[in-house]
């Protein structure tokens, strides 16, 4: 998955049977030339000549912009794959069938769905007479992910109310300002930087979170450090330890 080019990579295999040659566990083998025409992102041709290992493309397809990466990590994206398979001679359309193999992407859920309208079901599988397939694909966040990014918003949210809560005792009297109050507030402040930029997938920076969780707690918080710093400086107490001993 290239999520800067919003592109999902793909293999594509075909597997001859028949009179255009024997189909391996993974490839195959072609005793008459075909040609298979693939249209993701850009049209690529596979041309299996007569007598030779049938050959497999790199479909690049892209992803739609509904409901795109802003939205991280509710984004969604859907797309298509028109394949078509003809005659290396006559250029004949040949009738063929579609076997997907999903492999395990970290962080992703891959869903693939044929047209069965478009072809006959033979044997349960889905038969394409005219040798045009369609394959449907759909892409989306897995659980784990929403997980994570959920468990660093609430760290977010926590760390700030407890800058928060002790703001208020300082500013109430409660509890005298101090250098390591500031230091752990800007102590804080950056961790919340590091806690962002390990999203899962590594985000950019201006998705939607940001502007919801991420910036206003920055905001609060490099504000509420400046609160801390001038009640350090105005208060009489700020260097308590230092003060002479009365008897």
């Amino acid at each position: 998955i290239n999520e800067k080019n919003s592109e999902l990579i793909m293999r594509l295999i075909t597997m001859p049977s028949g009179n255009y040659g024997v189909a391996f566990t993974s490839a195959g083998y072609a005793t008459s030339g075909y040609n298979v025409d693939v249209d993701g992102t850009n049209l690529s041709r596979q041309i299996n000549l007569q007598g030779n290992i049938a050959q497999g493309i790199t479909s690049r397809s892209k992803m739609t912009t509904k409901n795109n990466l802003f939205y991280y990590p509710l984004d969604r994206y859907k797309g298509e794959i028109n394949m078509q398979a003809v005659d290396g001679l006559s250029k004949a359309s040949i009738p063929g069938v579609v076997l997907v193999q999903e492999t395990g992407i970290h962080g992703w859920n891959l869903a693939f769905s044929e047209r069965p309208e478009n072809g006959e079901r033979v044997a349960n599988k889905n038969l394409y007479p005219q040798g045009v397939i369609t394959i449907d694909w759909s892409l989306a966040r897995s659980g784990i992910v929403y997980f994570s990014v959920f468990i660093m918003s609430i760290l977010m949210l926590i760390a700030l109310s407890s800058v928060f809560f002790l703001t208020k005792s300082v500013s109430s009297g409660n509890r005298p300002p101090s250098m390591n109050l500031l230091l752990w507030i800007s102590t804080v402040l950056f961790a919340i930087l590091q806690v962002r930029m390990n999203f899962p997938g590594s985000p950019p920076i201006g998705i939607l979170l940001d502007y919801v969780i991420v910036f206003p707690v920055l905001s609060v918080l490099l504000l509420l450090g400046i609160l801390n710093i001038i009640s350090w400086l105005r208060r009489p107490d700020w260097d308590l330890e230092n003060e002479p001993k009365t008897a």
